[in-house]
Protein backbone atom coordinates (compact mmCIF):
# COMPACT_ATOMS: atom_id res chain seq x y z
CA UNK A 1 0.00 0.00 0.00
CA UNK A 2 1.40 3.39 -1.02
CA UNK A 3 0.44 6.48 1.01
CA UNK A 4 1.24 9.96 -0.30
CA UNK A 5 1.26 13.19 1.67
CA UNK A 6 0.44 16.50 -0.05
CA UNK A 7 0.59 20.11 1.10
CA UNK A 8 -0.56 23.46 -0.32
CA UNK A 9 2.63 25.45 -0.96
CA UNK A 10 2.22 28.89 -2.49
CA UNK A 11 -1.19 27.91 -3.78
CA UNK A 12 0.16 24.78 -5.45
CA UNK A 13 -0.63 21.24 -4.21
CA UNK A 14 2.80 19.68 -3.73
CA UNK A 15 3.68 16.11 -2.75
CA UNK A 16 5.89 16.22 0.33
CA UNK A 17 6.11 12.57 1.38
CA UNK A 18 5.49 8.93 0.44
CA UNK A 19 5.10 5.81 2.60
CA UNK A 20 4.76 2.13 1.72
CA UNK A 21 3.21 -0.58 3.89
CA UNK A 22 2.67 -4.30 3.31
CA UNK A 23 -0.65 -5.94 4.19
CA UNK A 24 -0.91 -9.72 4.52
CA UNK A 25 -4.16 -11.66 4.36
CA UNK A 26 -4.37 -15.23 5.63
CA UNK A 27 -7.23 -17.51 4.62
CA UNK A 28 -8.08 -20.34 6.99
CA UNK A 29 -10.27 -23.34 6.49
CA UNK A 30 -12.89 -23.49 9.27
CA UNK A 31 -16.20 -25.20 9.88
CA UNK A 32 -17.64 -22.46 12.10
CA UNK A 33 -21.22 -21.44 11.37
CA UNK A 34 -21.87 -17.77 11.98
CA UNK A 35 -24.24 -16.90 14.84
CA UNK A 36 -27.45 -15.10 13.87
CA UNK A 37 -29.97 -12.71 15.40
CA UNK A 38 -33.74 -12.69 15.04
CA UNK A 39 -35.86 -9.77 13.98
CA UNK A 40 -37.97 -7.69 16.36
CA UNK A 41 -40.07 -9.73 18.81
CA UNK A 42 -42.57 -7.38 20.49
CA UNK A 43 -44.07 -10.29 22.43
CA UNK A 44 -40.65 -10.83 24.06
CA UNK A 45 -41.49 -14.54 24.39
CA UNK A 46 -41.05 -16.20 20.96
CA UNK A 47 -37.48 -17.34 21.15
CA UNK A 48 -35.37 -17.53 18.00
CA UNK A 49 -37.41 -18.01 14.81
CA UNK A 50 -35.66 -17.92 11.41
CA UNK A 51 -38.90 -16.61 9.89
CA UNK A 52 -38.89 -13.59 12.19
CA UNK A 53 -37.32 -11.11 9.78
CA UNK A 54 -38.93 -7.78 10.76
CA UNK A 55 -36.19 -5.27 11.55
CA UNK A 56 -38.17 -2.01 11.50
CA UNK A 57 -41.48 -1.09 13.20
CA UNK A 58 -43.54 2.06 13.60
CA UNK A 59 -44.47 3.26 17.08
CA UNK A 60 -46.55 6.17 18.32
CA UNK A 61 -45.04 9.03 20.26
CA UNK A 62 -45.45 8.47 23.98
CA UNK A 63 -45.81 4.69 23.61
CA UNK A 64 -43.26 2.35 25.14
CA UNK A 65 -41.02 0.78 22.48
CA UNK A 66 -40.12 -2.61 23.88
CA UNK A 67 -38.90 -5.71 22.07
CA UNK A 68 -36.47 -8.63 22.28
CA UNK A 69 -33.89 -9.90 19.78
CA UNK A 70 -32.91 -13.54 20.08
CA UNK A 71 -29.49 -15.06 19.28
CA UNK A 72 -28.83 -18.47 17.77
CA UNK A 73 -25.80 -20.52 16.75
CA UNK A 74 -26.14 -23.88 14.96
CA UNK A 75 -22.72 -25.07 16.09
CA UNK A 76 -22.19 -27.69 18.74
CA UNK A 77 -19.26 -27.99 21.10
CA UNK A 78 -15.98 -29.11 19.49
CA UNK A 79 -12.67 -28.81 21.43
CA UNK A 80 -10.76 -28.16 18.20
CA UNK A 81 -12.68 -25.01 17.41
CA UNK A 82 -13.11 -23.74 20.94
CA UNK A 83 -16.46 -22.51 22.24
CA UNK A 84 -17.95 -21.78 18.85
CA UNK A 85 -21.46 -22.74 20.11
CA UNK A 86 -21.65 -19.92 22.67
CA UNK A 87 -22.12 -16.27 21.79
CA UNK A 88 -22.59 -12.74 23.10
CA UNK A 89 -24.67 -9.74 21.97
CA UNK A 90 -23.69 -6.03 22.12
CA UNK A 91 -24.86 -2.80 20.47
CA UNK A 92 -23.51 0.53 19.19
CA UNK A 93 -25.65 2.82 21.39
CA UNK A 94 -27.33 4.06 18.20
CA UNK A 95 -30.44 5.29 20.09
CA UNK A 96 -28.84 6.66 23.24
CA UNK A 97 -32.19 7.57 24.84
CA UNK A 98 -33.11 3.89 24.80
CA UNK A 99 -31.96 1.04 27.02
CA UNK A 100 -30.27 -2.05 25.54
CA UNK A 101 -30.03 -4.94 27.97
CA UNK A 102 -28.08 -8.11 26.95
CA UNK A 103 -28.89 -11.29 28.86
CA UNK A 104 -27.12 -14.65 29.20
CA UNK A 105 -24.04 -13.54 27.25
CA UNK A 106 -21.32 -16.17 26.78
CA UNK A 107 -23.91 -18.97 26.70
CA UNK A 108 -25.76 -20.72 23.91
CA UNK A 109 -28.95 -18.77 24.81
CA UNK A 110 -27.97 -15.10 24.69
CA UNK A 111 -30.64 -12.51 23.89
CA UNK A 112 -31.17 -8.78 24.40
CA UNK A 113 -34.07 -6.45 25.09
CA UNK A 114 -34.54 -2.84 23.98
CA UNK A 115 -36.77 -0.25 25.66
CA UNK A 116 -37.46 3.37 24.70
CA UNK A 117 -40.25 5.91 25.24
CA UNK A 118 -40.00 8.41 22.34
CA UNK A 119 -41.12 11.97 22.97
CA UNK A 120 -42.61 14.67 20.78
CA UNK A 121 -39.18 15.75 19.51
CA UNK A 122 -38.55 12.21 18.27
CA UNK A 123 -41.41 12.27 15.72
CA UNK A 124 -39.77 11.97 12.28
CA UNK A 125 -40.12 10.51 8.81
CA UNK A 126 -36.60 9.13 9.17
CA UNK A 127 -36.26 6.02 11.36
CA UNK A 128 -34.01 5.80 14.39
CA UNK A 129 -31.64 2.82 14.13
CA UNK A 130 -29.08 0.96 16.16
CA UNK A 131 -26.89 -2.02 15.30
CA UNK A 132 -26.53 -5.18 17.35
CA UNK A 133 -23.45 -7.40 17.02
CA UNK A 134 -23.46 -11.11 17.78
CA UNK A 135 -20.08 -12.85 18.15
CA UNK A 136 -19.34 -16.47 19.00
CA UNK A 137 -16.38 -17.96 20.82
CA UNK A 138 -14.81 -19.84 17.90
CA UNK A 139 -11.02 -20.12 17.86
CA UNK A 140 -8.80 -18.73 16.42
CA UNK A 141 -11.31 -16.32 14.83
CA UNK A 142 -14.73 -15.33 16.16
CA UNK A 143 -17.77 -15.61 13.97
CA UNK A 144 -19.37 -12.15 13.90
CA UNK A 145 -22.48 -10.66 12.30
CA UNK A 146 -24.03 -7.18 12.61
CA UNK A 147 -27.77 -6.42 12.30
CA UNK A 148 -29.61 -3.10 12.16
CA UNK A 149 -32.89 -2.45 14.05
CA UNK A 150 -34.97 0.63 13.30
CA UNK A 151 -37.90 2.46 14.93
CA UNK A 152 -40.06 4.99 13.08
CA UNK A 153 -41.84 7.36 15.48
CA UNK A 154 -45.21 8.73 14.37
CA UNK A 155 -47.93 10.85 15.95
CA UNK A 156 -48.27 14.25 17.60
CA UNK A 157 -48.58 15.75 21.04
CA UNK A 158 -51.71 17.06 22.73
CA UNK A 159 -52.38 18.82 26.01
CA UNK A 160 -55.47 18.42 28.18
CA UNK A 161 -54.55 21.38 30.37
CA UNK A 162 -52.81 21.90 33.68
CA UNK A 163 -52.85 19.71 36.77
CA UNK A 164 -55.14 21.12 39.43
CA UNK A 165 -56.56 20.62 42.91
CA UNK A 166 -60.27 20.83 43.62
CA UNK A 167 -62.12 21.02 46.89
CA UNK A 168 -65.00 18.55 46.85
CA UNK A 169 -67.91 20.26 45.11
CA UNK A 170 -65.83 22.45 42.79
CA UNK A 171 -65.52 22.10 39.01
CA UNK A 172 -62.77 22.78 36.48
CA UNK A 173 -62.78 23.12 32.69
CA UNK A 174 -60.09 21.42 30.57
CA UNK A 175 -59.30 22.73 27.07
CA UNK A 176 -57.53 20.43 24.60
CA UNK A 177 -54.73 21.85 22.44
CA UNK A 178 -52.60 20.13 19.80
CA UNK A 179 -49.38 20.59 17.86
CA UNK A 180 -51.23 19.78 14.62
CA UNK A 181 -54.74 20.72 13.43
CA UNK A 182 -57.42 18.36 14.77
CA UNK A 183 -61.20 18.62 14.93
CA UNK A 184 -62.40 15.53 16.82
CA UNK A 185 -61.82 14.59 20.45
CA UNK A 186 -62.44 11.86 22.98
CA UNK A 187 -62.20 12.44 26.76
CA UNK A 188 -61.41 9.89 29.46
CA UNK A 189 -61.47 9.92 33.27
CA UNK A 190 -59.12 7.32 34.75
CA UNK A 191 -59.24 5.44 31.45
CA UNK A 192 -63.06 5.39 31.23
CA UNK A 193 -64.50 7.00 28.09
CA UNK A 194 -66.83 9.89 28.96
CA UNK A 195 -68.57 10.06 25.58
CA UNK A 196 -68.26 9.33 21.86
CA UNK A 197 -65.87 11.01 19.43
CA UNK A 198 -67.05 14.60 18.96
CA UNK A 199 -65.86 18.09 18.04
CA UNK A 200 -65.98 19.20 21.70
CA UNK A 201 -62.49 20.33 22.71
CA UNK A 202 -63.62 21.31 26.22
CA UNK A 203 -64.35 18.96 29.12
CA UNK A 204 -65.75 20.02 32.50
CA UNK A 205 -64.87 17.86 35.49
CA UNK A 206 -67.36 18.10 38.37
CA UNK A 207 -65.68 16.93 41.57
CA UNK A 208 -69.05 16.61 43.32
CA UNK A 209 -69.61 13.49 41.20
CA UNK A 210 -66.41 11.84 42.44
CA UNK A 211 -64.99 10.73 45.76
CA UNK A 212 -61.82 12.43 47.01
CA UNK A 213 -58.75 11.04 45.29
CA UNK A 214 -56.56 11.35 42.18
CA UNK A 215 -58.06 11.39 38.69
CA UNK A 216 -56.34 11.32 35.28
CA UNK A 217 -58.17 13.45 32.72
CA UNK A 218 -57.04 12.32 29.26
CA UNK A 219 -57.87 13.47 25.74
CA UNK A 220 -57.21 11.72 22.42
CA UNK A 221 -57.69 12.89 18.87
CA UNK A 222 -57.14 11.20 15.49
CA UNK A 223 -55.31 12.87 12.64
CA UNK A 224 -55.56 12.11 8.94
CA UNK A 225 -51.78 12.07 8.55
CA UNK A 226 -51.24 9.54 11.36
CA UNK A 227 -54.54 7.69 11.92
CA UNK A 228 -52.74 4.83 13.65
CA UNK A 229 -51.15 7.22 16.17
CA UNK A 230 -53.78 9.51 17.74
CA UNK A 231 -52.62 12.52 19.72
CA UNK A 232 -52.76 12.09 23.47
CA UNK A 233 -52.59 14.41 26.45
CA UNK A 234 -53.56 14.21 30.10
CA UNK A 235 -53.78 16.20 33.30
CA UNK A 236 -54.10 15.22 36.95
CA UNK A 237 -56.94 16.35 39.22
CA UNK A 238 -56.63 15.93 42.97
CA UNK A 239 -60.01 16.03 44.70
CA UNK A 240 -59.74 16.93 48.39
CA UNK A 241 -62.34 16.70 51.15
CA UNK A 242 -64.15 19.98 51.75
CA UNK A 243 -64.70 19.77 55.49
CA UNK A 244 -67.43 21.39 57.57
CA UNK A 245 -66.41 20.87 61.19
CA UNK A 246 -69.17 21.18 63.79
CA UNK A 247 -68.16 21.93 67.35
CA UNK A 248 -71.78 21.98 68.49
CA UNK A 249 -73.74 24.83 70.00
CA UNK A 250 -72.57 27.31 72.60
CA UNK A 251 -72.48 25.85 76.11
CA UNK A 252 -73.11 27.40 79.51
CA UNK A 253 -71.79 25.30 82.40
CA UNK A 254 -72.33 25.64 86.13
CA UNK A 255 -69.76 23.05 87.17
CA UNK A 256 -65.96 22.87 86.73
CA UNK A 257 -65.93 19.75 84.52
CA UNK A 258 -63.81 20.05 81.33
CA UNK A 259 -65.33 20.02 77.85
CA UNK A 260 -63.90 18.02 74.93
CA UNK A 261 -64.26 19.76 71.56
CA UNK A 262 -64.02 17.47 68.49
CA UNK A 263 -63.32 19.01 65.04
CA UNK A 264 -64.14 15.74 63.24
CA UNK A 265 -62.06 13.93 60.57
CA UNK A 266 -59.39 15.87 58.70
CA UNK A 267 -55.66 16.06 58.03
CA UNK A 268 -54.45 19.34 59.55
CA UNK A 269 -55.99 21.17 62.52
CA UNK A 270 -55.40 24.74 63.68
CA UNK A 271 -57.16 25.74 66.92
CA UNK A 272 -57.25 29.25 68.31
CA UNK A 273 -55.54 27.77 71.35
CA UNK A 274 -52.54 26.82 69.20
CA UNK A 275 -53.23 23.08 69.39
CA UNK A 276 -53.11 20.91 66.23
CA UNK A 277 -55.02 17.78 67.25
CA UNK A 278 -58.50 16.64 66.25
CA UNK A 279 -59.82 17.13 69.78
CA UNK A 280 -58.96 19.56 72.55
CA UNK A 281 -60.03 19.76 76.19
CA UNK A 282 -61.02 23.16 77.57
CA UNK A 283 -61.40 24.32 81.17
CA UNK A 284 -62.07 28.06 81.01
CA UNK A 285 -64.64 30.36 79.48
CA UNK A 286 -63.60 31.53 76.04
CA UNK A 287 -64.45 31.63 72.36
CA UNK A 288 -62.86 28.52 70.74
CA UNK A 289 -62.36 28.15 67.01
CA UNK A 290 -60.79 25.58 64.67
CA UNK A 291 -59.80 25.38 61.00
CA UNK A 292 -59.55 21.90 59.47
CA UNK A 293 -57.75 21.05 56.22
CA UNK A 294 -59.03 18.15 54.11
CA UNK A 295 -55.51 17.29 52.95
CA UNK A 296 -51.99 18.54 53.65
CA UNK A 297 -51.73 22.31 53.36
CA UNK A 298 -54.49 22.87 50.77
CA UNK A 299 -57.12 25.54 50.46
CA UNK A 300 -59.87 22.98 51.15
CA UNK A 301 -60.53 24.03 54.73
CA UNK A 302 -63.56 24.38 56.95
CA UNK A 303 -63.94 26.22 60.22
CA UNK A 304 -66.26 26.55 63.20
CA UNK A 305 -66.30 28.22 66.58
CA UNK A 306 -68.14 27.84 69.85
CA UNK A 307 -68.54 29.77 73.12
CA UNK A 308 -67.85 27.78 76.26
CA UNK A 309 -69.03 29.66 79.38
CA UNK A 310 -68.28 28.52 82.91
CA UNK A 311 -70.68 30.32 85.29
CA UNK A 312 -69.34 29.01 88.57
CA UNK A 313 -69.28 32.15 90.72
CA UNK A 314 -72.22 34.06 89.21
CA UNK A 315 -75.33 33.08 87.30
CA UNK A 316 -77.32 35.03 84.80
CA UNK A 317 -80.42 36.42 86.50
CA UNK A 318 -83.90 36.16 85.11
CA UNK A 319 -84.78 39.36 83.31
CA UNK A 320 -87.54 41.40 84.92
CA UNK A 321 -87.97 43.59 81.85
CA UNK A 322 -86.56 44.00 78.35
CA UNK A 323 -82.88 44.89 77.96
CA UNK A 324 -81.07 44.66 74.61
CA UNK A 325 -77.30 44.75 74.20
CA UNK A 326 -75.55 45.34 70.90
CA UNK A 327 -73.23 44.45 69.35
CA UNK A 328 -72.63 41.14 71.07
CA UNK A 329 -69.85 39.96 70.66
CA UNK A 330 -68.37 43.44 70.81
CA UNK A 331 -65.00 44.86 69.88
CA UNK A 332 -65.08 47.34 72.77
CA UNK A 333 -68.30 49.39 72.75
CA UNK A 334 -71.66 48.27 74.18
CA UNK A 335 -75.05 49.88 73.64
CA UNK A 336 -77.66 49.04 76.29
CA UNK A 337 -81.24 49.90 75.44
CA UNK A 338 -84.38 49.44 77.53
CA UNK A 339 -87.87 48.74 76.30
CA UNK A 340 -89.44 50.00 79.56
CA UNK A 341 -89.73 53.65 80.59
CA UNK A 342 -87.26 53.95 83.46
CA UNK A 343 -87.49 57.43 85.01
CA UNK A 344 -84.85 57.24 87.72
CA UNK A 345 -81.37 55.97 88.39
CA UNK A 346 -79.63 53.16 86.51
CA UNK A 347 -76.27 51.65 87.48
CA UNK A 348 -74.46 48.45 86.86
CA UNK A 349 -71.26 46.54 86.60
CA UNK A 350 -69.40 44.01 84.46
CA UNK A 351 -68.26 40.76 86.09
CA UNK A 352 -66.12 37.79 85.13
CA UNK A 353 -67.87 34.40 85.21
CA UNK A 354 -66.15 33.80 88.54
CA UNK A 355 -67.89 36.85 90.02
CA UNK A 356 -65.06 39.40 89.95
CA UNK A 357 -66.20 42.98 89.22
CA UNK A 358 -64.05 44.51 86.46
CA UNK A 359 -66.07 47.57 85.41
CA UNK A 360 -68.82 49.70 87.02
CA UNK A 361 -71.02 52.51 85.67
CA UNK A 362 -73.87 54.89 86.51
CA UNK A 363 -76.15 56.24 83.81
CA UNK A 364 -76.48 59.97 83.23
CA UNK A 365 -79.87 61.67 83.16
CA UNK A 366 -79.92 62.08 79.40
CA UNK A 367 -79.10 58.38 78.93
CA UNK A 368 -81.99 57.48 81.21
CA UNK A 369 -84.30 59.77 79.31
CA UNK A 370 -83.24 58.28 75.96
CA UNK A 371 -83.27 54.77 77.41
CA UNK A 372 -79.81 54.17 75.85
CA UNK A 373 -76.52 53.63 77.71
CA UNK A 374 -73.13 53.36 75.97
CA UNK A 375 -70.25 51.59 77.69
CA UNK A 376 -66.56 51.57 76.64
CA UNK A 377 -64.97 48.27 77.68
CA UNK A 378 -62.17 47.98 75.11
CA UNK A 379 -59.59 48.18 77.90
CA UNK A 380 -60.64 44.75 79.21
CA UNK A 381 -59.25 41.42 78.04
CA UNK A 382 -61.06 39.31 75.49
CA UNK A 383 -63.47 36.83 76.97
CA UNK A 384 -66.88 36.24 78.48
CA UNK A 385 -68.43 38.70 80.99
CA UNK A 386 -71.73 39.06 82.85
CA UNK A 387 -73.35 42.50 82.61
CA UNK A 388 -75.61 43.28 85.60
CA UNK A 389 -77.80 46.37 85.47
CA UNK A 390 -79.60 47.72 88.56
CA UNK A 391 -82.87 49.60 87.97
CA UNK A 392 -85.69 50.73 90.26
CA UNK A 393 -87.61 47.71 89.02
CA UNK A 394 -84.95 45.16 89.85
CA UNK A 395 -81.76 43.64 88.43
CA UNK A 396 -81.08 42.40 84.92
CA UNK A 397 -78.08 40.23 83.92
CA UNK A 398 -76.89 39.18 80.49
CA UNK A 399 -73.82 37.55 78.99
CA UNK A 400 -71.42 39.67 76.93
CA UNK A 401 -68.50 38.49 74.77
CA UNK A 402 -65.58 40.85 74.23
CA UNK A 403 -63.61 39.98 71.07
CA UNK A 404 -61.24 42.66 69.80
Amino acid sequence: MKVEKWRNIGGVQTQVGTMYRDIQIQTLVCNNQLPVLSGIDTTMTKGYDPNDTIFMLEFCVGDTVEFTIWGYDADTYNPVWGERHIFSISWNNGIPQGTFHPMYNNTDSARASFTWVPGLNDVSNIPYCFTATIADGACPLNGVQVYAYCVLVKGFQMSAGSDTLLCQGESVSFQATSTVPVDMYQWFVNGVLTGPLSNESEFVFHSSNHAPGTYIIAVESPNHATPQCPGKGDAVVEVVYQLTPNLGGNQTLYDPNPVVLDAGPGTLYHWTTGETTQTITVFVSDLYGVEVDGSNGTRCTGSDQVYIEYLIGIEEETKTHTMEISPNPTAGQLHISFGDNIATRISGALYTPEGKKVHAFTAADDAIQNRLITLEIGHLANGLYILRVETPHGSVSQKVVLQK
